[in-house]
């Protein structure tokens, strides 16, 4: 072993005091700005190791070099004190990148090595104060009193949030300090040690104090650390939940759309990949930005929405049919809007197709009686809204029974389809044809006067009698009879048929083949 300070050479024994009262004095200094650890940062690590610890371990490695090779023996406690300060700055560290990243593995034996570490710094300090207290000069004493008060000081506000860490180095710390003052038995050194016991039970009462208040090395995140635990477990159990149901389930944020989760199911269902904070945001599930701004406010203004029948899009700008439940809920600290999905495409379909089939004419494949009498009358409306006028015509196929009795009932379905093609295209595109029953179809000219319907009714029947139309290469000549009529005041539907019915069985009258409007029925019957 080297000499320690029981060397017996005096002037080995006087430099190696010196050489520790240097020693001391930079490891204090090093160790003093740990007041300051909040404004003093370093941006070189995630969370940041503060300066003053970094200061710290550099000068207790530098420390246990300079003493174990300059003659320190092992029974002193200058290597362990640059050992347990090493060892406190890499405790602090492990336990402020676990909390503040919220990751609760080994956080309880991390805090068990952070407190034996103090204990053993708090011994070491102590046991320092006793072996230089009173060996150079008072000059010397003062310093060391004041960087162990300091310390002690940085040590509240660093670790003050941690359980019995402030405790287990104010104690011995302050205690050894107490006695080596009391152990010079003069009254200056008496009073010396009652003013360290009473700063060291003032830290002791401020560590307490400021448990749920934290500024110093651990962040403001402390002061609400029970809370933050809480929190942290029921949102890792509700992600749980919610990537577990085995539905489509996507949580946006209320206020700017980000997708705050997703489960699997969603992402199937919308095909989206990649990390959360890549995908686009809630607006891209919907056909258009105003779709999903029209349903948040349906959400916020129920609170609720339940079934709702949506069109959704998926990642690669297909359209869906989507049964949505939505409601408000506050994810991770913000407003949020929870929603469940289920592809309904194929029930749509269906549901289209009936209605289709539900209004389709099963023969010619043009709008059924039903649906034409419905058409009619939102066209009605909308004319008495809007203050426009619309036409009918009834149209009705002439001696069509003789065809059946002739050449039979499927060659009369023949005819009534290749009728159809010819009216449809000789009419509008915004008009509406409709079989009505029978050998009769009736047709809707929006937006249309008496003169104009005249017009068209007159190049309908022209088409029908000039068309090629043929039985068993038997050329039919086929004819048609209309009667033409417009909206009159406030008609209702039925009111507005039976005039129609009134023009075409004057046409019929006339002989067939022929179109009689609405005025030339009123010219006639004066």
């Amino acid at each position: 072993m080297r000499d320690g300070p029981d060397s017996k050479d005096p002037a080995r024994n006087e430099d190696t005091t010196a050489t520790r009262a240097a020693l001391a004095w930079l490891l204090g200094l090093a160790r003093f700005p740990a007041v300051a650890r909040p404004y003093l940062a370093s941006s070189f690590f995630d969370p940041p190791l503060p300066l003053s610890g970094l200061l710290g371990f550099v000068a207790a490695v530098i420390l246990i070099a300079l003493l174990l090779w300059g003659g320190a023996g092992y029974g002193t406690p200058w290597p362990y004190l640059a050992l347990t300060a090493g060892a406190v700055e890499v405790a602090g560290y492990a336990v402020v990148r676990r909390r503040r990243t919220r990751e609760p593995e080994h956080i309880d034996a991390l805090i068990l090595v952070l407190i034996l570490a103090v204990v053993g710094q708090g011994i070491a300090w102590g046991m320092t104060v006793v072996d230089l207290l009173g060996t150079v000069s008072a000059a010397l004493d003062a310093i060391l009193l004041l960087l162990v008060a300091a310390l002690a000081g940085s040590v509240c506000a660093a670790f003050g949030g941690v359980t019995l860490v402030v405790s287990v180095f104010v104690v011995p710390a302050m205690g050894l300090t107490a006695f080596a003052l009391l152990r010079q038995g003069d009254p200056l050194g008496v009073a010396a040690a009652g003013l360290v016991v009473l700063y060291g039970g003032f830290l002791l009462v401020l560590s307490r104090q400021t448990r749920h208040f934290m500024l110093g090395l651990f962040g403001r995140q402390y002061a609400s650390e029970e809370r933050i635990e809480t929190l942290t477990r029921g949102r890792d159990r509700l992600r749980a939940v919610l990537g577990a149901a085995p539905i489509p389930i996507v949580v946006t944020s209320v206020q700017d759309g980000r997708v705050l989760f997703l489960n699997q199911f969603a992402r199937e269902l919308f095909q989206f990949e990649g990390r959360i904070d890549t995908l686009p945001l809630a607006s891209a599930f919907y056909p258009t930005p105003q779709d999903r701004k029209t349903f948040l406010n349906a959400v916020l203004a129920e609170e609720v929405v339940r079934n709702r029948e949506l069109r959704m899009r998926r990642a690669n700008g297909e359209t869906f049919w989507a049964l949505t439940s939505s409601s408000l809920m506050e994810y991770e600290g913000e407003e949020a809007l929870v929603s469940s999905f289920s592809d309904i495409t194929p029930a749509k379909m269906r549901e289209t197709e009936l209605e289709h089939l539900a209004a389709t004419d099963a023969l010619t494949g043009i709008s059924n009686r039903r649906s034409f009498l419905d058409a009619l009358e939102r066209e009605r409306e909308r004319s008495l809204r809007y203050g426009h006028t619309f036409a009918l015509l009834m149209i009705d196929l002439d001696h069509f029974k003789a065809i059946n009795d002739t050449y039979g009932h499927s060659a009369g379905d023949l005819v009534l389809r290749e009728l159809v093609d010819v009216l449809t295209a000789n009419l509008r595109a915004n008009d509406l044809l409709g079989r009505i029953g029978g050998e009769e179809f009736a047709a809707l000219l929006p937006e249309t006067t008496l003169d104009d319907a005249a017009t068209l009714a007159e190049r309908l029947r022209a088409a029908v009698n000039a068309a090629p139309i043929a039985v068993e290469s038997t050329p039919l000549g086929l004819t048609v009879s209309i009667g033409v009529v417009v909206r009159g005041g406030d008609d209702d539907v039925a009111a507005l048929l039976r005039r129609a019915d009134m023009a075409l069985y004057e046409a019929k009258r006339l002989g067939r083949n022929q179109v009689v409007s609405e005025a030339a029925l009123a010219s006639a019957t004066r």
